[in-house]
């Protein structure tokens, strides 16, 4: 096969005198004998030079595809890392036009907002409904409106519903008789006493709490038809 080596020994046999010169030999025609002697093959060595040779080719392809994987995933991490600068630096942009636009600072580094038609109060939005229905209604009507009835929290609270509410006299609150008894049972606490909340005798055919000026809670028919107030956290945003 091409590419095959093959080993020969030579022997160089000893040169013969002749025994008289003779008259009819041309100088210089000298016979010489050689003994060429094949050594076998040695298929082993080749296989393994043929393996090791193969091997060397496959661990260079190996080391160039890992090479070009490994450079591929950090262009991709970098483009990653490129478009997350630019989402970050388009939501700052968002928020800076946001504030500017709804916050009455627009530039403060943080504001609450309120959804159009409510009030913003400590942290807190109002919405104050123009018509009267019953208890469950307007319970309902806060829920729609991903809030709920008014909870009363402190006496700040109070005066900024009697100035908003200056010619309502009885508003729904989110109130049931068990929790007014609750309340009402606070209310002999010497700690209760701060709040300045009166309390009214619960009324067999009286079921739901209703807020009155002067910072007054009482119960009343739940069928009756009295406005409402919606009560929910404020929208803080923050730069």
């Amino acid at each position: 096969m091409a590419g095959d080596i093959t080993y020969v020994d030579v022997a160089m046999l000893p040169r013969e005198r002749p025994h008289a010169p003779s008259q009819t030999s041309v100088p210089g025609n000298v016979i010489t004998y050689a003994e060429l002697r094949m050594k076998p093959k040695h298929k082993g060595n080749s296989r393994s030079e043929t393996s090791a040779s193969g091997c060397q080719h496959r661990c260079s392809a190996w080391f160039y595809v890992a090479l070009v994987l490994g450079v591929l995933v950090l262009v991709l991490i970098g483009i990653i890392a490129v478009l997350a600068e630019q989402q970050k630096i388009a939501s700052t942009m968002l928020l800076k036009w946001l504030m500017k636009e709804l916050c009455e600072d627009g530039q403060a580094t943080t504001c609450e907002l309120c959804p159009p038609g409510w009030q913003l109060h400590r942290g807190r939005c109002y919405y104050f409904s123009e018509k009267a229905v019953n208890w469950d209604d307007s319970q309902r009507n806060c829920l729609a409106r991903k809030s709920q009835l008014l909870v009363i929290e402190d006496e700040n609270e109070m005066e900024f519903i009697d100035h908003k509410e200056r010619g309502i006299k009885y508003i729904w609150i989110e109130l049931k008789v068990q929790n007014v008894k609750k309340q009402q049972s606070s209310a002999e606490d010497p700690g209760a006493e701060e709040n300045r909340i009166a309390m009214k005798r619960i009324e067999d055919d009286k079921n739901c709490a209703v807020y009155r000026r002067k910072n007054i809670i009482q119960t009343d028919n739940c069928h009756t038809l009295k406005k409402w107030i919606c009560k929910r956290n404020a929208t803080l945003l923050v730069l």
